[in-house]
C-alpha cells in the first residue's frame, strides 16, 4: 500500500513539472509569436518605404 502511495505521489509530482513547464512553453511561445508578428510588420513597413522612397 506504502509503495503504491508513493508511485501515485511521484505521478503527482511529475504532473504538476510537466504541468509548469507547459504553461513556461505558453508563454514563450506567445512572446515569440509577438516578436515574430513585429518583426513581419518592420519588414513589410520597411519594404514599403523602401518602393516609395
Amino acid at each position: 500500500m506504502c509503495i503504491l502511495v508513493g508511485v501515485y505521489y511521484i505521478l503527482c509530482v511529475l504532473g504538476v513539472i510537466l504541468c509548469v513547464l507547459g504553461i513556461i512553453l505558453c508563454v514563450l511561445g506567445v512572446i515569440l509569436c509577438i516578436l515574430g508578428v513585429i518583426l513581419c510588420v518592420l519588414g513589410v513597413t520597411l519594404c514599403v518605404l523602401g518602393v516609395i522612397l
